[in-house]
């Protein structure tokens, strides 16, 4: 609530419009004021009218690399350097604009991240070129971790509770490397479960990551 918000749309560039009108619908509802302007050719001038003192926050309504260059090449130019940008999963794969994440503060959200800093994820990149003689393939998500992460909590769930682990999957914890994973059961006993696991990633201006998983 502390944030100034400032939505920036843009015509025939709105994939994420659905999840834009859902958050300014919460935004709404919790009593929280939003701004919106137009991506256009006077983006800059509108997106510095609608700056104020203390702290802005962007949120495109496109998850696009394109969208992402031009608004990041946009915040070069403003009249602050308060400015942080709110985003989508998808930004951690345009490796290209690492960098400027970490510049102008950014937050994602995202059921994958995976943080190559850390030193459990650097053990098991490790172990992997040890047993393939090879690196892993860069890709979103990174499916050796994937498998890693699905392994690694199921096989402790099957440790853990054996034939009923089924029926235990939403007390299970486990430190995954790159899955969100918070199993909860629909409908009762007898339905199946959905993973509602999510981070939330911010790039900081130090270069560090901090990724809180905000499902537990």
């Amino acid at each position: 609530s502390d944030y100034n918000i400032i939505f920036v749309s843009e015509t025939g560039s709105d994939d994420k419009s659905d999840f834009t009108d859902e958050l300014k619908k919460g935004l709404s509802k919790s009593g929280i004021q939003y701004k919106t302007v137009t991506g256009s050719e006077n983006l800059l001038e509108n997106i510095n009218a609608n700056l104020r003192s203390g702290r802005n926050i962007l949120v495109p309504s496109s998850s696009s690399e394109a969208t992402l260059r031009k608004i990041s090449a946009t915040v070069e130019r403003l009249n602050s350097s308060s400015v942080s940008l709110f985003g989508y999963p998808e930004w951690q794969a345009y490796t290209q604009h690492t960098e400027a994440l970490h510049k102008f503060d950014s937050y994602i959200y995202s059921i994958f991240f995976l943080d190559d800093q850390q030193k459990e994820v650097q053990d098991v990149a490790e172990e992997y070129k040890s047993w393939y003689g090879k690196n892993k393939n860069n890709s979103y998500p990174k499916w050796g971790y994937l498998g890693y992460d699905a392994g690694l909590f199921f096989l402790t769930a099957l440790k853990q509770y054996g034939s009923e682990f089924e029926s235990n999957l939403t007390k299970m914890e486990v430190q995954t490397l790159q899955s969100a994973i918070n199993f909860e059961r629909v409908n009762g006993k007898g339905g199946g479960y959905i993973n509602n696991g999510l981070y939330f990633v911010h790039y900081k201006t130090n270069s560090g990551i901090e990724k809180v998983d905000i499902s537990k």
